[in-house]
């Protein structure tokens, strides 16, 4: 898994063989946590046509609507994996805003 993209302070994209995650930054009410959300083939496919801009508003989309996704969450399976791949791009890219 290794970062491939990122919106300082909001999220990181991870690519790990042919999946891409999104590690995101969820800001509850009065809770902030972090969801991994795996792309779907769709988001998959619009993300190679409008990158970045596209990862912004889907990570907006779901930032809002988190709970209607919560079984696309599988930070409990990979988060460890994304914690050390966004780590060690930090430790990479000391000077690149995040």
């Amino acid at each position: 898994m290794h970062v491939i993209n990122n919106e300082p302070q909001f999220w990181f994209l991870l690519r790990a063989g042919d999946d891409l995650y999104l590690d995101l930054r969820v800001q509850a009410s009065f809770a902030e946590y972090t969801a991994l959300i795996r792309l779907s083939a769709e988001e998959k496919a619009e993300y190679a046509v409008s990158g970045h801009a596209y990862m912004i508003a889907l990570a907006e989309r779901l930032n809002y609507h988190v709970e209607s996704h919560r079984s696309r969450n599988e930070y409990a399976a990979h988060g460890k994996r994304s914690h050390e791949a966004i780590m060690a791009w930090i430790a990479a890219n000391p000077d690149a805003p995040r």
